[in-house]
């Protein structure tokens, strides 16, 4: 744990995840060589259970976040490190999303594996609040009869993206999505079908529009009621994609850590999402006690909560003012101001 506090102290100050940008802003008095080889030793020792030292800091954050209505989780993947990819499941939070839970494999390219999704979403099922309706988004690589019938099965609402070339069971025929002639600015909304030919599953209902920026149709299976829902909650999706922003290359710049092995990624990813965390903490605590203004515009919010919190302790280091550490950003959405450009 004190390994991990100080990697964690040094990642919000350094300029990458080198080991040796790391060790050079680690407060200790040792010389940089040894402070790398102490993140090494760290990294490579598999008594290091990243969840049993994550689970105590994210599950207060998911019941603080419970009294939301509903509370949107975000899968998605994106590539770790050389050679692999880390699949993430988040909470959406003011137009971010915070990561709860993650796993590395080796691979750039290719899907995810639907056990591999499940068993993600299952760990994480204790820690969840009670109260709160869920809502799971992901794009065209969850988009699977094997988690769609999991999700069903929870009671759970989803919205998730399927490829075009699925077949649906409409009108007593078995269509192409790719089929239906959706124009920009069009929506098509299809109720109670039938999904893939091969192994048909539903009731579901399918969201057909046209992807403007990608030149594509944008094909959504949901078990919502209504396309407004449908629309609302899938355009929350992209709230992960600014996280890994942060992570890699606008923020921590994760990718010049240069692992390769699966499972000190995943540990790695352990100190930078405390890291993570701990600066949305001191960026809503600035946006809250209205000290932003100290980093931002003061007639507007124009910078992130990530960017925010970092730009404040690096005012609060310069200044020698004390630092509040805590991995709970308020959940009150109501008392934030909506965020502007950034």
């Amino acid at each position: 744990m004190i390994n991990l506090s100080l990697m964690v102290s040094a990642i919000v100050k350094a300029k990458d995840l080198s080991q040796h940008a790391i060790a050079a802003e680690m407060p200790l008095a040792a010389q940089d060589t040894s402070l790398a080889q102490r993140q090494r030793r760290w990294l490579m020792n598999e008594q290091v259970d990243v969840w049993a030292c994550y689970e105590p800091v994210v599950y207060p954050f998911l019941q603080a976040m419970g009294r939301a209505t509903t509370l949107p989780l975000i899968l998605d993947t994106t590539p770790t490190g050389a050679n692999c990819r880390t699949l993430t499941l988040a909470v959406g939070y003011q137009r971010r999303a915070v990561p709860i839970i993650w796993r590395t494999e080796q691979g750039k390219r290719g899907h995810t594996d639907g056990c591999l999704q499940i068993g993600l979403l299952q760990q994480v099922v204790p820690g969840l609040p009670d109260a709160a309706d869920i809502v799971v988004l992901g794009d065209g690589e969850f988009g699977h009869v094997q988690l769609i019938t999991w999700l069903e099965a929870q009671d759970w609402n989803y919205c998730l993206r399927v490829a075009s070339d699925t077949y649906i069971h409409y009108e007593d025929e078995w269509h192409r999505l790719d089929s239906f002639a959706v124009r920009p600015g069009e929506f098509l909304w299809l109720e109670d079908i039938y999904l893939t030919q091969s192994s048909p599953f539903g009731p579901v209902n399918i969201l057909l529009t046209w992807d403007e920026a990608n030149d594509r149709l944008l094909a959504l299976v949901t078990n919502l009621p209504l396309l407004e829902e449908a629309r609302y909650w899938y355009r929350k999706r992209f709230w992960i994609e600014p996280v890994f922003g942060d992570i890699k290359g606008h923020g921590f710049d994760f990718q010049t850590s240069r692992l390769r092995h699966p499972e000190r990624i995943s540990r790695l990813m352990l100190a930078v999402a405390l890291a993570y965390l701990w600066l949305l903490f001191l960026g809503v605590t600035a946006v809250i006690s209205k000290l932003a203004k100290l980093v931002d515009r003061t007639d507007r919010r124009d910078r992130s909560l990530f960017t925010i919190g970092r730009q404040t302790l690096n005012r609060l280091l310069r200044l020698d003012e004390p630092i509040i550490v805590s991995f709970l950003p308020y959940p009150l959405l109501r008392l934030l101001p909506q965020a502007g450009v950034g």
